[in-house]
């Protein structure tokens, strides 16, 4: 596919559509040569060619002054879009073709410069030619885009080369300049006109939607202004529409955590509801190293690309001002995955990174340990934890203490659960009780996740999830089974319940979770009516994590031949969460050959688990070793379906390598996944048919561990049945997790 923006400047004398008939095809292919037309007012014609190999159609077309030369065809065509002389405003229009069953569609985007647009088309216009994760480059001859510069080259929080502008106050009105080295620098509210002709746009290295001329800007004769901030709410700054633009949000202060500390920090900012945005300092900023006010108040900057925590990045100290009293936030979890997380950042008993820990004692008189034993350190979450415990004389009860395990597997160790129905049951119910602010309205449908430990002494076996509004009337989730683990070790076991809600938890009121012990089994078979007593030994590990399973909705690229972005994979941890799941960034879903023919989708292979939204390759059980010393490397390998097209192929796919959260301060080297962290490499072999520089393998390295990169590649010599394997060669003793999404495939 070729990405290209084109600009008309001259009419184009009507000729006769040249087409020819496509070849059959294993599979359909649809592809115009251009997405995106920008055209000047006065009236042109301009010629798409659409490549197909089969029977297709125009679908609709969204203006009538946009006229296509045929409604309808076989195989390849040269197509004329008559497009009609402007005399008003700068308009916008969409033609679709689709394939004669609707199975393949494509879009041409125009825009048409207004009549008194003096050869400059707008910033917002241009904005409409982005097409993600790819550069496009432009072409249009004498057509400008000017606007009013609103970065402060004396301030420098900007990027390297680059100035940002605005040309209007509404939404889409800005963008990032990026020009060569030794440009012009341009002052603050400078009229400053862009060449297109030649230049490219694409996205910077902070996301930031860039043009990159191929000449110098100028300034017009425009006085310069005293640019103003545009006033705009935390939903506007989380979408985007305000990227590149100054703007100005108030009523927010530093969040708890970074009081005290200096700009260079980035701090974040909160309002009192909870909704953040980041104060983005760059290092050859000014004001780099200064320190800001802990009060409430506002801050005017240059606002950052779509994001659900965006950035703003201050002109100067003047736009942060921070005078007034700090604001109380309302606490409440906002969105989900929330994860109340028992991660230490060291291997250091006690010290959670992301949790509080409260010391419980043993009350003599009520032969209980209760209370709240944990709470999120960020208060605007508000969620905490609660124990219950019987035991019947403190020298049986042992905890609740706050374990750093060498796997990451850190644990509330406690002891002294008893049944509900036994006979020494006290008075309060004895288990674990999660209080859960509520800022959002639940699903009606999520999943409550955590990790339960179980050694070898004696430990419940039954246990129930429940949830409260109102922490009287409970509904039962569902149950789970605790085993017993082999003699000398422990099971680091994960579980999900899904939770399906009879009753509205909404935003404003608190949701409560229960996990308690049922009946009087133990692990080892043990029916004693008293469950043990006071000697039930109980680890709950790593987190809880609530989460709701949705499926993705990635649209098919233009010109693919194959593509899986894994959207109907829902299940198991999302690992992008960070070391907040600690040894639950190991969870995983199903392997592929128990997930239903929907999510398989031609798909084979071994060791491929499901995750939310991307599949893993490969598996380590953290689960069941019967000690963290004998830990197993599994190779996956995954495999596609026949990509029934031959020739020369692009490939490109998603790609990022698993690091364990145990590999941290004071870690234990000697656990084998710490010790020899998963390599950072992957392989893909063409079977079928077909090389890769001439094998029929290549093998991609440097796999980031915190977020996908993607690979491409170049396939010669495809067949009709050539299939791409994705695996990993890891050599003995070494551990090869990783992740892949949006495999693509085009010719």
């Amino acid at each position: 596919m070729r990405n290209r923006i084109i600009l008309l400047v001259s009419l184009i004398v009507l000729g006769a559509v040249s087409c020819r008939k496509g070849p059959d095809m294993p599979m359909q292919s649809l592809n115009p040569d251009k997405d995106m037309i920008i055209a000047p007012a006065m009236g042109v014609e301009y010629t798409v060619t659409v490549s197909s190999n089969t029977s297709w159609k125009i679908k609709s077309s969204s203006a009538d002054w946009v006229i296509p030369s045929v409604e309808e065809f076989v195989g390849s065509c040269g197509m004329a879009l008559a497009i009609s002389e402007n005399t008003a405003d700068e308009r916008s229009a969409v033609v679709t073709l689709a394939t004669k069953d609707n199975s393949l569609s494509a879009e041409i985007r125009i825009v048409q410069a207004g009549a008194s647009s003096d050869g400059f088309v707008s910033i917002k216009a241009l904005r409409q030619m982005e097409k993600p994760g790819e550069s496009l480059a432009v072409s249009a001859p004498g057509t400008r885009i000017k606007g009013i510069v609103v970065t402060d080259a004396a301030g420098g929080n900007w990027f390297d080369d680059s100035f940002a502008i605005e040309d209007s106050f509404g939404p889409c009105s800005g963008i990032n300049v990026q020009m060569a080295a030794g440009h012009e620098t341009f002052g603050k509210g400078e009229e400053v006109a862009v060449l297109l002709d030649g230049a490219s746009l694409k996205r910077n290295e902070a996301g930031l939607l860039t043009l990159i001329p191929s000449g110098d800007a100028s300034r017009t004769e425009m006085t310069p202004l005293d640019i103003k901030p545009i006033a705009v709410e935390h939903a506007e700054l989380v979408s985007g529409e305000y990227e590149s633009m100054l703007v100005h949000v108030e009523e927010y202060q530093v969040i708890e955590e970074n009081i005290g500390g200096l700009l260079s920090d980035s701090p974040r900012f909160e309002n009192k509801d909870g909704q953040r945005f980041r104060l983005s300092v760059l290092e050859d900023a000014s004001f780099f190293s200064e320190s800001y006010l802990d009060g409430a108040g506002y801050v005017n900057g240059i606002a950052g690309p779509a994001s659900a925590e965006p950035a703003v990045y201050p002109t100067g100290m003047s736009d942060i001002v921070l005078s007034e009293m700090r604001i109380g936030v309302l606490p409440g979890i906002r969105s989900l995955p929330y994860v109340f997380s028992f991660y230490h950042s060291e291997q250091t008993n006690g010290l959670a990174k992301y949790i509080s820990y409260n010391k419980l004692t043993y009350n003599a008189a009520t032969q209980l340990i209760k209370g709240v034993v944990a709470t999120d350190i960020d208060q605007t979450k508000g969620v905490s934890l609660e124990v219950t415990a019987y035991g019947a004389d403190a020298s049986k009860m042992y905890g609740p203490n706050l374990w750093a395990e060498a796997g990451a597997h850190d644990n509330f160790n406690t002891s002294g659960f008893v049944s509900l129905d036994c006979k020494t049951t006290p008075t309060a119910e004895c288990g674990f009780w999660l209080n859960v602010p509520l800022q959002m309205d639940m699903p009606q449908d999520f999943n409550v996740s955590f990790g339960f430990a179980a050694n070898n002494k004696y430990v419940l076996s039954n246990w129930t999830v429940s949830y409260s509004a109102d922490k009287k009337t409970w509904h039962d989730a569902g149950s789970i089974v605790v085993d017993k683990a082999k003699a000398g070790g422990s099971f680091y076991l994960y579980f999900t319940v899904p939770v399906h809600l009879d009753v509205p938890m909404t935003a404003g009121t608190t949701m409560y979770l229960k996990i308690v012990p049922q009946g009087s089994d133990g692990t080892d078979g043990y029916k004693g009516a008293d469950g043990h007593g006071s000697s039930c030994y109980m680890c709950l590990h790593s987190a809880i994590v609530i989460s709701a399973e949705v499926e993705g909705n990635t649209s098919v690229p233009s010109g693919a031949v194959y593509f899986e972005p894994f959207d109907r994979l829902t299940a198991g941890q999302d690992y992008f969460v960070g070391d907040r799941l600690a040894a639950f960034a190991n969870y995983c879903a199903g392997e592929i050959n128990t997930w239903p023919v929907e999510k398989q989708n031609g798909l084979t292979g071994t060791w491929v688990m499901e995750r939310p939204g991307y599949a893993q390759i490969g598996y380590v059980d953290t689960e069941r070793a019967a000690s963290r010393s004998v830990y197993e490397n599994n190779a996956g390998s995954l495999l596609t379906p026949a990509l029934g097209t031959s020739g020369d192929l692009n490939l490109s796919f998603k790609a990022c390598a698993y690091r364990t959260p145990a590999i941290r301060a004071k870690a234990v080297t000697t656990t084998p996944d710490v010790g020899r962290p998963d390599i950072t490499s992957a392989t893909v072999e063409i079977v079928g048919g077909g090389t890769i520089d001439g094998q029929t393998y290549a093998v991609v390295t440097g796999l980031p561990t915190d977020s996908f990169k993607t690979f491409s590649l170049k396939i010669s010599g495809a067949t009709e049945n050539t299939r791409i394997r994705f695996t990993s060669t890891p050599s003995d003793g070494e551990f090869s997790r990783w992740f892949i999404d949006e495999i693509l495939v085009t010719e």
